[in-house]
């Protein structure tokens, strides 16, 4: 499967052919390494391959990054988005797992998290110091413990693995293909036929909107809107860990 750019951008058509004819440098190389996709809204109605999830609003200000979980692009300003990564994440992990015969897989640290994730993806300050339109528009739910544990537990002691090429399928295809620890239990897998024993998995979450998010703030996101603010200072995103203990 072909990698798909980590955002997109629906925007003007004007703005997407000056992009294209390198009017705006920054965005025409982040284009060019791969890392962003910028098309005007004419081309996108006749694109059928792109899945985003909802419909552009055509307000200047359709920004969206890749869930690879899911395949499918989620706006930045959508409320549910860390949610939506977290859980997705959460869910194709598993399903990998119980691929290669992951008998019980539990989650080892039971603290839940406290910090509530925050991400501006569209505040403006105003001369006294509050956001544009008197609030964030971006303020995501907390991610609890106990919500990544329904998504992440399982358990079934007649599993058996599946063959490696299915594994590998399934690892290509859901946005897992850069993960080490995965590679090493498919490559042991299709060395060995099975797997058995214990291991621990360090589950990380958010990487890809941190990504995404600095690739934002290395362009000129202001073209497409002069109320969008992707800066690094403005946006911080917290952190989650599971440590998962997996039986084979």
């Amino acid at each position: 499967m072909q990698r798909k750019p980590d955002l997109l951008i629906i925007t003007d058509d004007d703005i997407a052919y000056g992009v294209e004819k390198c009017y705006y440098p920054d965005l025409t190389k982040a284009v060019r390494d791969g890392n962003l996709q910028v098309i005007g809204y004419e081309e996108w109605k006749s694109n059928s391959e792109i899945q985003i999830k909802g419909k552009p609003l055509f307000n200047g200000e359709d920004v969206f990054i890749l869930n690879p979980y899911s395949n499918c692009y989620i706006k930045a300003s959508d409320n549910e988005i860390l949610d939506l990564f977290c859980e997705d994440k959460s869910l194709v992990v598993k399903e990998a797992l119980v691929k290669m015969g992951a008998k019980h897989i539990v989650i080892v640290d039971e603290v839940a998290d406290k910090d509530t994730l925050n991400i501006g993806a569209k505040a403006k300050a105003s001369s006294s110091g509050n956001a544009a339109g008197g609030s964030l528009n971006t303020s995501f739910s907390r991610i609890q413990s106990v919500d990544i544990k329904n998504c992440i537990e399982s358990h079934d002691d007649n599993r058996i693995a599946k063959s490696p090429q299915e594994v590998q399928e399934f690892i290509n295809n859901h946005g897992l293909i850069g993960d080490t620890k995965l590679k090493i239990l498919y490559e042991r897998l299709q060395s060995d036929g099975k797997l058995s024993g214990k291991e621990i998995y360090t589950l990380t979450y958010l990487n890809e909107v941190n990504f995404a998010l600095n690739i934002l703030a290395s362009v000129n996101y202001k073209v497409f809107s002069g109320s969008l603010d992707f800066s690094l200072e403005h946006n911080h995103i917290h952190q989650i860990s599971k440590t998962l203990s997996v039986e084979f």
